[in-house]
C-alpha cells in the first residue's frame, strides 16, 4: 500500500511539472520563425482568389523573409496556441503587401 501511494505521489509530481513547465512556450530560432512565417503566409494565400498559384510560394518567400527583416536576436517567443504574436502578424501583412503586387 505504501509503495502505490508513493508512486502515485511520484507520477503526480511529474505531471504537475511537465503542466507547469509546458505552461510558458519556449522560445523558437530564427529558422523557426522564418518557417512559421512562410507556412502562415502559404496557408492565408491559398484561399485568395486571385493569387497565380504557381509563383505564390516565391512571393511568401518573399513575405516571410521580408518580415523577417523587422525582428533582431536569434530567439523569439512563441504564443501558446501555437501561431504567431501580433507583431509577427503585423510584419508578416507588411510582407504580403510588400511582395505580392495586384
Amino acid at each position: 500500500m505504501k509503495r502505490s501511494l508513493l508512486s502515485s505521489a511520484v507520477c503526480f509530481a511529474t505531471l504537475t511539472a511537465s503542466l507547469v513547465a509546458g505552461a510558458e512556450a519556449a522560445p523558437i530560432t530564427r529558422e523557426a520563425l522564418e518557417r512559421r512565417l512562410l507556412d502562415t503566409c502559404v496557408y492565408r494565400q491559398f484561399s485568395v482568389k486571385d493569387v497565380k498559384r504557381a509563383s505564390m510560394i516565391d512571393g511568401c518567400r518573399c513575405a516571410s523573409r521580408t518580415a523577417l527583416k523587422s525582428f533582431e536576436g536569434a530567439e523569439f517567443e512563441q504564443p501558446r496556441s501555437g501561431g504567431l504574436t501580433p507583431d509577427q502578424e503585423r510584419a508578416l501583412a507588411a510582407g504580403i503587401g510588400a511582395c505580392f503586387k495586384p
